[in-house]
């Protein structure tokens, strides 16, 4: 009854569920329409056990006409080839109904070869994960024995035959199950590895930020000390013991370079070898006429009013302003782009000093992009730090304004 061999060469086409990151899925022809392969299956099924027989001489193989094949035996082996569809979701219940109508067409006294018991057993083992059922489906393989002794045709080589091979389509099917939940398992430790080694990293950044806190407040703060205290002891015996202030100049230039030294160290670990550079001055409000010229030959049209200051500017406000400038610029030739019209405005009285900018826009009504972003939130983070506003608009004339105030120290 069993004796098609050639089925245990028949693979279904399967979406793998699981992988680790050196095993990569082959997506089959089935992949987009995976319940399409179950419909192929149960069709090829059915087709085989209708036309397909060993009923030949010496067990041989044949093809049987459809005419040969009871309208009764159609409908039974009909009926277990479409059970077939639901076979990975109820394996247990597809395998009770292919043995029941292989039980009812063997009590009518039908012979048939039913290529659908195999891959129903095969179904149990590799889709059923509760063990003790998978095995309790194996068990229904001596419930096949009782079913084909009533089968006159089968001989106890048959029969024996039979029992070893649909056997092994569950121990198979079995063993593929283990394989994937291995499968699984690989995948999980990977992926839990790999948390784990961003937790890691991330906890090392932030020990090492904590580090080189640590070292910037003790060397900063030492060096820093010692040089307004040796400043200081200059001051006092300039006029009177002119050596002596020289001395203690001399320790306060010895303290900026260790603490020069020590920054440069510390810079190191936080930047790339081929990021770091001189330590030169930071730009400041000189600078800005430098900066309208390299944003003039990359083709903006730029007027600039920008009156001389007779006051001295804090380092963080000097660099603030040309920040915001830069960046503001900036944003014009990515939105507007080039050949844009801008105008750079800076206003200083006693209390503070206001820096405006403002372009006009697109020539054509054209929708201009949002200017949000780490550009204008940098800008509003530096004005923070030191007390001013910041103001950024749409015009409705179009373009587009930033206005900042900055206030000057109350001496």
């Amino acid at each position: 009854m069993f004796t098609g061999i050639q089925m245990s060469k028949k693979k279904e086409t399967e979406t793998p569920q699981y992988s680790v990151p050196s095993f990569i899925p082959i997506k089959g022809p089935f992949a987009r329409w995976p319940n399409l392969s179950e419909v192929v299956l149960a069709i090829c099924v059915f087709l085989a056990s209708v036309f397909v027989s060993s009923e030949g001489d010496g067990d041989e193989v044949i093809i049987r006409a459809l005419d040969e094949t009871p309208a009764l035996l159609l409908i039974l082996l009909a009926i277990a080839a479409i059970s077939l569809y639901w076979r990975k979701e109820h394996p247990l219940k597809v395998l009770a109904v292919t043995l029941l109508m292989m039980a009812i067409a063997t009590a009518l006294g039908l012979s048939f070869d039913f290529f659908g018991v195999p891959i129903a057993l095969y179904s149990v083992g590799r889709y059923e994960i509760r063990d003790k059922l998978s095995q309790l489906g194996g068990a229904t393989i001596g419930l096949i024995g009782l079913i084909l002794i009533f089968d006159k045709n089968e001989t106890l080589t048959d029969m024996g035959f039979s029992f070893i091979f649909l056997f092994l389509s569950w121990y198979i099917g079995r063993r593929v199950l283990a394989r994937r939940e291995y499968l699984q398992l690989l995948q999980e430790i990977a992926e839990q590895l790999e948390k784990d080694k961003v937790n890691d990293a991330k906890k090392a950044v932030e020990e090492e930020r904590g580090r080189i806190a640590r070292e910037l407040h003790d060397v900063v703060a030492h060096q820093v000390s010692l040089m307004t205290v040796q400043a200081g002891a200059a001051k006092i015996v300039f006029k009177k013991e002119p050596q002596k202030a020289m001395k203690a100049m001399d320790a306060v230039e010895h303290a900026g370079r260790e603490a020069l030294i020590e920054l440069r160290r510390l810079l190191g670990v936080i930047r790339p070898d081929e990021e770091m550079c001189e330590l030169t001055p930071q730009p400041g409000l000189g600078d800005v006429p430098n900066l309208v010229k390299k944003f003039c030959n990359a083709g903006l049209v730029v007027t600039m009013e920008m009156p001389s200051l007779n006051k001295v500017l804090p380092v963080s406000m000097d660099l603030t302003i040309y920040r915001i400038i830069q960046e503001s610029l900036t944003n014009v030739l990515k939105h507007v782009g080039k050949k844009a019209s801008v105008h750079v405005f800076v206003k200083c009285n006693k209390t503070n000093i206001q820096i405006e900018i403002k372009d006009e826009g697109l020539e054509e009504k054209e929708k201009v992009p949002e200017r949000s972003g780490y550009g204008l939130m940098g800008m509003r983070e530096r004005v923070m730090l030191l007390g001013g506003t910041l103001e950024t608009k749409k015009l409705d004339q179009g373009g587009f304004q930033v206005k900042c105030y900055l206030p000057f120290e109350q001496e």
